[in-house]
């Protein structure tokens, strides 16, 4: 049903959207009948004269103008959802300046642990001034609603780049994971790791810049607050994972709170990886095989890709080590490697690769043992479509290796925990690659499948039947006699 004029008028009053003036001219332009007047008709020419947007012109049509006015900012359009709530593009009717308005998520405003951690967000984000980084410039509450105020970048992030436009040439590829270095080094530097590192939350803008969004789940190195056991202000409590799968660290998987730089750097790997191959470095088909693959499955080999060299591959293994100690020690020394990768993409002289310890492979080979010749479920061909990345339930999973990964998975911001495993038994990953095994697994088994159980039973089993032949043959002598 749509609205009556007098809604309208009063929405664009309350909104603020139009100075009081304006819509005071608009409302005396009307015709004396106003009951004539087509509300939709006035919206589409308001929308045309842009003094009215599309998103605004829906919103008020739908009689949720409310929204529309946050403080001193008033909504224009939406840009994008994320974990924690929505971004939207405003104005500041102070200044006219265009900003990126996020908001907390309505269900999260219930949990003061929510809000806290979205203030933290503010707080750490505003520390930062790096043309890297995305800049922020006011957090506060309006009506109840718990808003962020940050710059707005004209651009795209490298996700939707790829999926609308296919991989990566290497060298824009280097330099966007150059980019996106150099501004976590000067994040790290202040005692802030990022946690979230992937293609959706790399922006490319028109200039060429990249700019790293969402410090939502950065944390502050508060080393003497955890040296005192006070876990008041911890944002991730171990046995939760924060992140994103295709993307997460090893580490990260255990405990997304226990990291530091070293795990951006592998997300960082895993985001180049994307960007010249069009897809993570590990495609799963649900959540527990693919934070398996991340701590276990050998790293992909970027040499297959044409224009990848040496040097740059050598750089992504390291990244991309299963052991945080096999990656480079610290960001600055990822942005040099990748310097030394641009320059030498570029034409320059570069100093030969310095030997460095291998990343750590797959896992430690175990002893060869016959294994049923069946394929793992769960596993894909590698022309599938790439999985969601969302958390959800799994089936059992079957492996050969043991794994240390944590028993559950916590989606932020919920309270559903997702086994990874369903089983009874302590140690599931573990028990379930023993039973894999084609081997014994009790005493009882064990007798029967030794060959010197099988001896005296055959030797019995034959004498037996020489026995019976013999007397078979009498019998059947007897009675040729009898006949």
């Amino acid at each position: 049903m749509s609205i009556s004029l007098d809604e309208f008028v009063q929405s664009l009053t309350e909104t603020g959207i139009l100075p009081p003036e304006e819509v005071t001219s608009i409302v005396s332009s009307l015709p004396e009948d106003r009951a004539g007047v087509d509300v939709e008709k006035l919206a589409r020419e308001l929308v045309r004269q842009q003094k009215l947007t599309r998103f605004q012109a829906s919103v008020i049509f739908r009689r949720q103008s409310r929204g529309l006015r946050i403080g001193d900012y008033i909504v224009l359009d939406k840009i994008g959802s994320g974990g924690m709530g929505q971004v939207f593009k405003a104005e500041d009717r102070r200044t006219g300046q265009l900003v990126a308005l996020k908001l907390l998520r309505a269900t999260y405003t219930k949990s003061q642990r929510a809000v806290t951690r979205f203030y933290r967000e503010a707080n750490t984000a505003a520390r930062l001034q790096h043309r890297n980084l995305v800049s922020v410039c006011e957090a506060g509450e309006w009506n109840g609603l718990h808003f962020l105020v940050m710059e707005l970048i004209h651009g795209r992030d490298v996700r939707s780049i790829v999926k609308d436009k296919g991989q990566l040439s290497v060298e824009t590829a280097v330099d966007v994971i150059l980019q996106a270095a150099r501004g976590l080094e000067y994040a790290h530097q202040h005692g802030i790791v990022h946690r979230d590192i992937k293609p959706a939350n790399l922006l490319f803008d028109k200039t060429g810049r990249v700019v790293i969004l969402d410090l939502g789940l950065a944390r502050l190195d508060d080393s003497a607050q955890e040296a005192s056991g006070d876990d008041s202000g911890r944002l991730t409590m171990p046995g939760h994972f924060l992140g994103t799968l295709d993307y997460v660290s090893p580490e990260q998987a255990m405990d997304a709170h226990e990291v530091d730089g070293r795990s951006d750097i592998y997300s960082l790997g895993c985001t180049l990886h994307y960007l010249l191959r069009g897809r993570p470095p590990y495609r799963r088909d649900n959540a527990a095989l693919i934070l398996l693959a991340h701590c276990q499955d050998p790293i992909p080999d970027l040499m297959e890709t044409p224009g990848v060299t040496e040097r740059l591959n050598a750089v992504f293994q390291r990244m991309m080590a299963k052991k945080a100690a096999d990656r480079m020690a610290t960001m600055a020394e990822a942005v040099a490697e990748l310097d030394a990768c641009q320059k030498e993409l570029a034409g320059h002289p570069v100093p030969p690769l310095a030997p460095t310890k291998p990343a750590q492979p797959a896992a430690t080979p175990q002893p060869k043992r016959p294994v049923r010749e069946e394929p793992a479920p769960g596993a894909v061909p590698e022309q599938e479509p790439e999985p969601e990345i969302m958390l959800e339930p799994v089936a059992k999973a079957r492996v050969t290796e043991t794994a240390e990964l944590p028993a559950a998975v916590k989606a932020p911001g919920s309270d559903t925990a997702m086994d990874f495993v369903t089983s009874s038994m302590s140690d599931p990953f573990g028990s379930i690659g023993e039973m894999m095994l084609d081997r014994p697994r009790t005493a009882k088994q064990a007798r029967w499948r030794n060959p010197k159980f099988w001896l005296p039973v055959a030797g019995g089993t034959i004498a037996a039947f020489a026995v019976g032949a013999w007397f078979a043959r009498d019998w059947l002598a007897s009675l040729l006699r009898s006949g």
